[in-house]
């Protein structure tokens, strides 16, 4: 018994920019799929809820708390002084976050 193949929507025609391009058709290459193939797949990732990198962001908030952890031990009052710091590093971190989505809005706008 053969399983139906999903519907198709019609084509949709974009263009990229060379470099893309040529990126896109060594990505291909190395897949060994067709360019269309390629591209199907990378936007199906990207359009995935769940992002690949869910584990990697787990290990280096892991890996971040560990530290943490033992500077408390280490540093004399660092539990306090860790509470006190925890707010001032989320604030660092989402201004150097906010930085970088302009970085790439410069660059992608370039």
């Amino acid at each position: 018994m053969r399983t139906a193949k999903p519907a198709l929507s019609a084509p949709l025609p974009i263009r990229f920019p060379a470099a893309q391009r040529q990126a896109l058709e060594a990505h291909a290459e190395r897949s060994c799929v067709s360019l269309g193939a390629a591209v199907r797949g990378l936007v199906a990732r990207g359009l995935d809820p769940a992002p690949a990198e869910g584990g990697a962001a787990m290990a280096a908030l892991v890996a971040a708390e560990h530290v943490l952890c033992l500077l408390q031990l280490i540093v004399p009052d660092g539990a306090a002084q860790s509470s006190d710091l925890a707010q001032a590093a989320a604030a660092a971190a989402e201004r150097r976050l906010a930085g970088m989505v302009e970085a790439i809005a410069q660059e992608e706008g370039e």
